[in-house]
Parts: structure tokens; C-alpha cells; sequence
């Protein structure tokens, strides 16, 4: 079962970063910030290709339904990244439920879900479905609501899951006086890095310095904290995809 669970994110992480597209005319992308079109030019420099090379990456899939113009662009990415190693992972999964049914029956309990449950908080799976069935309920009710604000605004007869984050962006920015990709700025990298450090120095006296010393990936960077002068730890983020890492990581 380990094995089988380490194959399925492997096949997702493979496909995400293996699957690629192009996208040459740019007028689609007029409202992506500008970092992150930095980022899948070089990669089509890279691949010797001109325009934008995409794969399907997290921050790739959400910036896309987030600011593409293109509706098409936008539902084929979606409906591409919500299949992502389709066909080896559904025998994976099929596998994975014939070995837990056999685990349950090894271990003397009537289904899986009893067994996962034995260390758990919740008693039976008849409680936890209950919680879902509610948290469902709650969240469908609020997204109707916002479903039904956008398509009257925009003057549209349905919003499909692959349009809901465009027009919920395109709402906020013309409603509520923000431009995300202004906001965008304040959001790179270095700078919030360094507010975070500017404001545990002064709620903690807590002080970080950069050590320039080689880590195993030119985008991990090693950090000294220091409280009064003494050494507390050692702080080594690494924020940035790479394709060594989980999906998400």
C-alpha cells in the first residue's frame, strides 16, 4: 500500500511537469503578472520555443483560471489538470481497495474505514459523512451566492468551474478599487521574505543574516538566527517547484 501511495503521486508529479503547451500570442495573458510570464518565457527559451511554455504545475493551473482571457484556454486546462495520470493511477487506486478490503479482513474489522478510524478521533465513518454532509451544505449555499453576484454583474447565463476564479478576479478588481497585479509587487519574494524578518526582529528580537555558503539547490538559501547576539538555529526555506518535488511542495 506504501509503495502503491508513492507510485500515485510520482505518476501526478511526472505527468504535471512532463505535459507542456505553448501559448505564442500573449493578448490572452495581458493581465498576468509580470513574474510569472518572466518565468514560462524562459522556460520556452529553455525548450527553444517561442512564446510561453506551460506546464501543469499548481501555481501554473490556478494563475491560468485566474487571468487568461481565453475561455478555451482556460476549460482545457482545467478539465487536463483534473486528469493528470488518469489512466496508470484509476489501477492504482482499484489495486489500493482490493489491499485495503484484505488489510481490514487480516486486522478483524469489517471495513477499512473502521480500521483507519481505531486511532482517530472520530468513532465511525457515519460521523464523519455527517460532518462533510454539513460543511457541503454550507459551502454550495455561499458559492451559489457568489455564483449568482457574478453572472448578474457580467451579464452571463452560467459560470462554469473553470471560469468562477477569472470573474470572481475581475469582480474584486473593478468593485473593490484593487488590482492584483499591482498587489502582485508586494508579494515577491525577497520583499516578503524580509518584512517577515523585519517583523520577528522586532516583536522577538529575533534577527536573521543571510550565510553565503552552497546549499543543494541555487534557490535554497541558508539563514542565521540570532537572539542578543547568540546563535539560536539555522533557517533554510525552500519555497521554490522544482522537479524533484511532490505536487504542491
Amino acid at each position: 500500500l506504501s509503495t502503491l501511495a508513492e507510485q500515485f503521486d510520482d505518476n501526478i508529479k511526472t505527468a504535471a511537469h512532463d505535459i507542456s503547451f505553448t501559448i505564442q500570442d500573449a493578448t490572452s495573458l495581458k493581465d498576468m503578472p509580470d513574474n510569472l510570464l518572466q518565468i514560462w518565457e524562459e522556460t520556452a527559451t529553455d525548450k527553444w520555443k517561442e512564446g510561453y511554455v506551460f506546464d501543469f504545475s499548481g501555481v501554473t493551473t490556478g494563475a491560468l483560471l485566474t487571468y487568461c482571457d481565453d475561455a478555451e484556454v482556460r476549460k482545457s486546462v482545467f478539465f487536463a489538470s483534473t486528469s493528470l495520470a488518469h489512466k496508470g493511477n484509476t489501477k492504482i487506486v482499484l489495486k489500493m481497495l482490493q489491499l485495503r478490503k484484505e488489510l481490514a479482513k487480516l486486522l478483524w474489522y469489517r471495513r477499512y474505514s473502521d480500521k483507519s478510524l481505531a486511532v482517530k478521533m472520530a468513532e465511525t465513518p457515519e460521523q464523519i459523512i455527517e460532518i462533510y454532509r454539513r460543511d457541503i451544505q454550507t459551502h454550495r449555499e455561499r458559492l451559489q451566492s457568489d455564483i449568482d453576484t457574478l453572472k448578474q454583474y457580467f451579464w452571463v447565463s452560467e459560470i462554469h468551474h473553470w471560469d468562477f476564479d477569472y470573474y470572481k478576479r475581475k469582480y474584486l478588481e473593478e468593485n473593490r478599487d484593487t488590482d492584483d497585479k499591482e498587489l502582485q509587487k508586494y508579494r515577491e519574494y525577497e520583499s516578503v521574505l524580509s518584512g517577515i524578518f523585519t517583523i520577528l526582529e522586532r516583536v522577538l528580537w529575533v534577527r536573521f543574516e543571510a550565510l553565503e555558503i552552497d546549499t543543494y539547490h541555487p534557490d535554497v538559501k541558508v539563514y542565521v538566527a540570532t537572539f542578543k547576539g547568540k546563535k539560536l538555529w539555522y533557517y533554510i526555506p525552500d519555497f521554490f517547484h522544482n522537479p524533484l518535488k511532490a505536487p504542491g511542495a
